[in-house]
């Protein structure tokens, strides 16, 4: 498997690994007030320690998914994120 590959198929499975973290979090519901990024990458258990560049990877990972259509953004003072009614996964 290429490089290029191998990354697209570990960007997928962390995408999947955040909704199941999202799973857990009551907030992150369908219908519920949603979660901030931080609170998710907790959850994930992908923080990294790197201080004010923190929570960049799961950001991006969040903002990607919303896109995509996969989760729902709250706009509620800061970006929250909460699974869809109708998540397949």
């Amino acid at each position: 498997m290429s490089v290029v590959l191998e990354g697209e198929r570990l960007i997928e499975e962390c995408k999947h690994h955040l909704v199941r973290a999202m799973r857990t979090l009551p907030e992150c519901q369908p219908g519920g007030r949603g979660a901030g990024s931080s609170e998710i990458e907790m959850a994930a258990g992908f923080a990294l320690a790197l201080g004010s560049q923190d929570n960049w990877l799961t950001w991006s990972l969040l903002q990607r998914m919303w896109r995509d259509g996969v989760i729902d953004l709250v706009r509620m003072g800061r970006l929250r994120y909460r699974l869809k009614a109708d998540d397949p996964s």
